[in-house]
């Protein structure tokens, strides 16, 4: 298990993902913590679910397991 304090939860493929903000990175931590993600962004976009899971799916169509 992973805190959870301060950080919003994504479900994506039945699999449950932690992200949070660092500016400039954007943090996503599988719940088993086999997968740790950072992503840099500009404060111009906004970030939310649907970006998340975007962010999700692009690693796996490029990494396929």
């Amino acid at each position: 298990m992973i805190s959870k304090k301060g950080k919003r939860k994504v479900i994506y493929n039945g699999v449950n993902y932690y992200w949070y903000i660092k500016y400039p990175l954007i943090y996503i931590i599988s719940e088993d913590k086999k997968l740790h993600l950072q992503y840099g962004f500009d404060k111009d976009i906004p970030i939310d679910t649907l970006y998340i899971k975007n962010l999700l799916s692009h690693y796996y169509e490029t990494h396929d397991s």
